[in-house]
């Protein structure tokens, strides 16, 4: 089986995702549902964030593992979504963590891993690869 995946971490981190992708494609998950790495549209304005809610929830909805991203610290000015992110997934996918528990929420996580390597390693060794 193929699993699809949605990866929850902060815009600021798109150079580092982008990689954490395409290692993940390799390992044979699809990767697909979360453009948003490469979307450098920056759009402003209600509408424009609603659409893109509503497409990332989209993305969520079709995924089966959802990996919240909490190596890079929350701040007031992050926006949360990655936090909303994986609360809207809760109870329905697969949640893994990459980073430090910050929440009682975060223990929700059926895996984790202290750092993007660590996860990426363990997958690698598990898939023979």
């Amino acid at each position: 089986m193929t699993y699809k995946v949605y990866i929850a971490g902060k815009l600021s981190q798109r150079e580092e995702l982008h990689s954490v992708r395409e290692r993940l494609w390799k390992l044979g998950y699809d990767t697909t549902p979360f453009h948003w790495i490469d979307d450098h549209n920056n759009g402003h304005g209600a509408e424009w964030a609603h659409q893109i809610a509503l497409r990332d929830l989209d993305w969520i909805a079709s995924a089966d593992i959802v990996i919240l991203d909490t190596t890079k610290p929350f701040s007031p000015d992050s926006g949360g979504g990655r936090e909303f992110e994986f609360g809207y997934a809760a109870g329905k996918k697969m949640l893994w963590r990459v980073g430090p528990l910050k929440s009682a929420f975060h223990s929700l996580a059926t895996r984790s891993w202290g750092s993007w390597e660590a996860m990426l390693a363990d997958l690698e060794e598990r898939n023979g690869k």
